[in-house]
């Protein structure tokens, strides 16, 4: 059985060859695609990908897609206040226990 994992998407290139390197071995099975976005400008930090095209492309690959929004003055101690809830319910609803 393989083991259900979620995916930090950010639209870029190292995403996407991620992706592929996880789908080509076949150990695992990609539960979801998760991005966190810039409360702001509704897009992600490092490639401005507007989250409308974030939507478009994980339906086109298949997956469905978690939104992270996050203002883009927040700390670190910040995003990781954010971001534990959501890690939290992946592990507890889904027994997901590992992030690509």
């Amino acid at each position: 059985m393989k083991e259900k994992i979620i995916l930090s998407f950010s639209s870029g290139k190292d995403s996407i060859f991620t992706l592929y390197q996880i789908l080509k071995t076949d150990n695992y099975d990609i539960f979801k695609l998760f991005t966190v976005l810039s409360k702001e400008y509704k897009r992600v930090n490092f490639h401005s990908i507007n989250y409308n095209l974030l939507d478009l492309q994980a339906k086109a690959l298949g997956f469905n897609l978690d939104k992270l929004f996050i203002s883009k003055s927040s700390t670190i101690d910040e995003y990781a206040k954010k971001l534990e809830p959501l890690l939290l319910q992946y592990r507890d609803n889904y027994n997901i226990k590992k992030i690509a």
